[in-house]
């Protein structure tokens, strides 16, 4: 099921960041073609299924109804990580890392066919440096099939010196490799 909610820069809402402080905005933009703010879908949604708790008119309704229930929360920041003693073994694995190219980051910009048309969006690859494509019997141009979990995309291997062993760089946020699942994961390559 699809539902048309609209990206964060055509609604208002409010973020909390990560010192616990809530962050209220307005909508840059209206909402493209049908998109609503996804408050009122659910708010529909939740008419519809004759749910209670549904009967907001104004986004300012709902933060102050979570302004009056996690008002007393205090935000304890004191958390720390610790470093394990020992690493997970190697297990040779190739490693995706995902980078996310500046007009692939939400459907704002995705949707923006003259930024989608600049030098800026980079042609989707498998990219990894040359002892990796020796490992894997493959030369820059190839077609490969990356696997990632139950899925798989089909790209072209690309040459990139600056990478390290046994990682490949496999774009995120982009139609081509949406189907992959977390940006950092362990992944297969295969001719295709």
């Amino acid at each position: 099921v699809l539902l048309p909610v609209a990206p964060f820069a055509e609604t208002g809402g409010t973020f909390v960041n990560v010192e616990g402080r809530r962050q209220g905005f307005h909508a840059a933009v209206k909402p493209a073609g049908e998109a609503r703010p996804a408050w009122k879908v659910l708010r529909v949604l939740g008419n519809l299924l004759e749910c209670e708790g549904f009967e907001y008119a104004a986004e300012h309704q709902i933060g102050a109804e979570l302004e009056q229930s996690c008002g007393a929360i205090r935000p304890d920041n004191r958390l720390s990580w610790k470093c394990p003693g020992m690493l997970p073994e190697d297990r040779g694995e190739l490693v995706r890392l995902a980078e996310f190219p500046a007009y692939s980051v939400d459907g704002v910009v995705r949707r923006a066919r003259a930024l989608q048309e600049t030098v800026l969006v980079p042609a989707a690859g498998a990219y990894m440096n040359e002892s990796t494509l020796k490992a894997l019997g493959l030369a820059p141009g190839e077609r490969v099939v990356v696997s990632q979990g139950e899925q798989t995309v089909s790209l072209t291997a690309e040459h990139d010196p600056r990478l390290p062993e046994r990682c490949v760089v496999v774009s995120g946020g982009t139609a081509e490799c949406g189907a992959l699942g977390a940006p950092f994961a362990a992944i297969e390559i295969g001719k295709d």
